[in-house]
């Protein structure tokens, strides 16, 4: 049923653009006199005899297309005003709720009571949500006794997939239930992002003394909080091998079940959504109308949520209205003219110079950005002139040391990074940490590219003490494991393998997902392997600057 009451804020976004209405009276009623031919006798022929000396007077009158100046002009100042009667979400977040995933990586989560175990069923889990939520951005992190980002936001599955596989309880340097370091961990991530987010946890329980914490984030930010139970009420025993299980000191199997009274506590005092896992899907669907849901209500509680303007759909019928102007033979008389002008006066052609008629309609960058985007990259780096884009299609063409030739031009964070990652392509490590520094520098909170100088830094590390190896070992001994591999273009197993992966190189309008699949794919480790180094470094460099403040405070 149709319902007034959306009218309520009918209103006009541009109100002034309605004093075009004033002269419209007045227009009118100079239209009717100037159109008819028998206002100019009425002063000499008196009126008694004009209706005698009219011919065709009682004749109906045909509508011409000048006759709907009037209409087309008023509904143009409307358009122009702006109607509107309800919001809209602001551009790029109406459909893109961000989500950072907090999955619990304890001994816990490896308890049986759901099959196969906790922990795959919430890999599952995970998977089935970022198809449910295709295209929206998604970040990863993982927490045990500590809290380590994975992935930042991203919206491609396949690099979230990637890892996600490759998750185990094993990988953390430390157990716990650290509830509150991923709390706030997660909202870093989402600190940078212009919508409203949500943090959802992956666990079977949540530690009482992180509550505080949850109950000041409801509080204080405008990210939402969720929870995912995983497990039953019964509870399971905890698997630690293929056939081995977690036992007491007694040799009896330690029982691991969800926390559903602490849940629910943690929901009536922070507000937290929490819902169990489920056979099927309903959980997630639940789960992703939830986090949307969150997103629409807080931007229409911002001050800055946009009206949205319904004048362009009276454009429509201004456009109409505009057809019954054209006169048969002019507009192909105009159309002819205005071609044969165009065909005498360009230009002559330059010599290596192309597609000259495109030249005056698209600038070269553009030209560039249209070949660029069709996967032409070689000849999009021959079309573009900014220094960036030039740089990042030399890079997909694989031309990597003219690459960082264009990216030495520019002093912003992007270029340093994309420089960094030029560097490591060629396999210059030393100059691609250089480089992400250099980013990091420019703009400290540039995740991505701390990502990145952590990976490498790991590479370098492990490479210097598997050379230190090397030399104490015979001669010839194995290489190390993190030997990085780059695919060669003209080997076609090398070609197959790498069709259809998404370019690897960000930049602002690109997604963070491109550099983490350059390295899980050129990298010769396993992630899991790489995670835990990755992590077991963060814990500890941690652990080394929470020492340092405790000795310049200490007297």
């Amino acid at each position: 049923m149709f319902d007034l009451g959306q009218f309520s804020d009918f209103h006009f976004i541009r109100p002034l653009w309605l004093l075009m209405l004033l002269p419209v009276p007045l227009l009118y009623g100079l239209f009717r006199r100037s159109r008819s031919p028998l206002q100019q006798w009425q002063k000499i022929i008196a009126p008694h005899l004009m209706k005698h000396l009219t011919v065709g007077a009682e004749q109906k009158k045909r509508v011409r297309p000048v006759n709907l100046l009037l209409p087309a002009f008023i509904l143009s100042a409307l358009a122009l005003a702006g109607p509107t009667w309800q919001r809209e979400a602001m551009p790029f977040t109406e459909d893109e709720a961000p989500l950072v995933i907090a999955l619990d990586l304890s001994v816990e989560m490896n308890a049986v009571d759901v099959q196969p175990t906790r922990l795959e069923r919430a890999k599952q889990k995970v998977r089935d949500l970022l198809a449910e939520r295709s295209g929206s951005r998604t970040a990863l992190l993982a927490y045990a006794g500590s809290a380590h980002m994975i992935l930042p936001l991203t919206d491609d599955a396949r690099i979230l997939e990637t890892y996600l596989s490759s998750l185990t309880s094993d990988i953390m340097p430390d157990q716990g239930k650290a509830a509150a370091p991923a709390l706030t961990l997660a909202e870093e991530m989402l600190a940078r992002e212009t919508a409203a987010g949500t943090i959802l946890f992956v666990t079977n329980a949540i530690d009482r003394d992180s509550f505080p914490d949850f109950v000041r984030h409801s509080q204080e930010s405008r990210n939402a909080v969720m929870v995912l139970g995983m497990g039953t009420t019964q509870g399971g025993p905890i698997r630690m091998g293929r056939n081995t299980f977690r036992t007491d000191r007694e040799g009896n199997r330690v029982i691991s079940a969800l926390d559903r009274e602490g849940l629910e506590t943690l929901a009536g005092e922070a507000g937290v959504y929490v819902t169990s896992v489920t056979v099927d899907d309903s959980d997630v669907r639940r789960l992703a109308g939830r986090i949307q849901r969150h997103l629409t209500e807080s931007l229409n509680e911002e001050a800055d949520t946009r009206w949205k303007d319904f004048g362009y759909f009276l454009l429509f019928p201004v456009a109409l209205l505009a057809l019954f102007w054209f006169r048969r033979g002019w507009t192909v008389q105009w159309v002819s003219g205005f071609v044969l002008a165009l065909f005498l006066f360009q230009p002559a052609p330059v010599e290596a110079k192309e597609l000259r008629f495109i030249d005056l309609w698209r600038t070269p960058d553009q030209q560039g950005r249209q070949l660029f985007e069709k996967g032409e990259y070689a000849e999009a780096a021959r079309r573009f002139e900014d220094p960036m884009w030039k740089g990042l299609a030399l890079y997909f063409s694989r031309d990597f040391e003219s690459a960082i030739q264009q990216f030495s031009r520019l002093e912003t964070a992007e270029s340093y990074f994309n420089l960094g990652n030029a560097y490591a392509r060629i396999q210059d490590y030393p100059n691609a940490k250089a480089a992400y520094a250099r980013a990091l520098k420019l703009r400290p909170d540039y995740a991505e590219a701390g990502h990145n100088r952590d990976l490498i830094q790991a590479l370098l590390d492990k490479q210097a003490r598997e050379k230190k190896d090397e030399e104490r070992s015979e001669p010839g001994s194995q290489l190390g494991a993190d030997e990085i591999r780059i695919a060669d273009p003209d080997d076609p197993q090398e070609r197959q393998e790498t069709e259809g992966d998404p370019i690897e190189l960000q930049q602002e309008m690109y997604s963070d997902e491109q550099l983490n699949e350059m390295w899980m794919r050129r990298v010769q480790t396993s992630p899991a392997d790489f995670l835990r180094m990755k992590f077991a470094f963060q814990l500890y460099s941690r652990e080394q600057q929470k020492d340092s403040r405790q000795e310049r405070r200490e007297p």
